[in-house]
Order: C-alpha cells, then structure tokens, then sequence
C-alpha cells in the first residue's frame, strides 16, 4: 500500500472512533487518546478498548491482561512484549512495532497476532 492510503485509511479509523482525522489538531485532554507515552510494568493501564495510542513504547513488559479490544496503534513499539492473552479483537495495528520485531504494515497486514 503507498502512503496516501495508509494516511486514509488512517483518518479513517480516527473517525470511527469518533476522532478528529490525522490532518485536524487533536485535541490535548481526549481520553481516548494515548500519545508519546513510555510505559513501565507498573504504569500500563489494564483498559485501553477503544483507543487510538500513537508513538507508544511497550518493549519487554507484561501485558498479557491488557485490554485492546477495537483499538487503533500507530506508530508504537511493543517489541519484546508478552500479548499471549491480552482481548485484542478488532485491533488494527498501523506501522508498530510487534511483539517479535517484525513491523505491523510491511508483514501482517495491519495486524500483530501472531506475531
């Protein structure tokens, strides 16, 4: 896929969950929002169903608890990560990291099952 799709598609999925598109501002306080945040074991929410998360590191954590159901991940790396039991039904994954060091848009089509 070239860019101009990926950038769509983007947009798309923002506005699924009722975000402003990637060529809008975001808006700083939205709560369904997650950007540029470096977690540790102890500090990752359990409950993310639903959120967009954009340029979030997860390297070698613990999370298989997680819940990710429906949510859009752009531009993170979950690399060395454990999601063996985390919900994460209806996911898409946008140019992240996966668990096993493989990018989530070159390889798996959108997507880090598996992976």
């Amino acid at each position: 896929m070239g860019g101009a799709s990926n950038g769509g598609m983007f947009d798309a999925l923002l506005m699924r969950q009722g975000l402003p598109s990637a060529n809008q501002s975001l808006v700083a306080n939205n709560p369904w929002m997650v950007l540029g945040k470096t977690w540790k074991q102890n500090d990752v929410p359990k409950e993310l169903s639903q959120h967009t998360l954009a340029d979030v590191t997860a390297r070698n954590l613990d999370l298989k608890e997680l819940d990710l159901h429906g949510s859009v991940i752009t531009h993170s790396d979950f690399s060395g990560s454990k999601l063996t039991s985390a919900n994460l039904n209806d996911t898409v994954w946008i140019n992240t990291i996966c668990p096993d060091g493989s990018l989530s848009a070159d390889t798996h089509e959108y997507t880090c099952l598996g992976h």
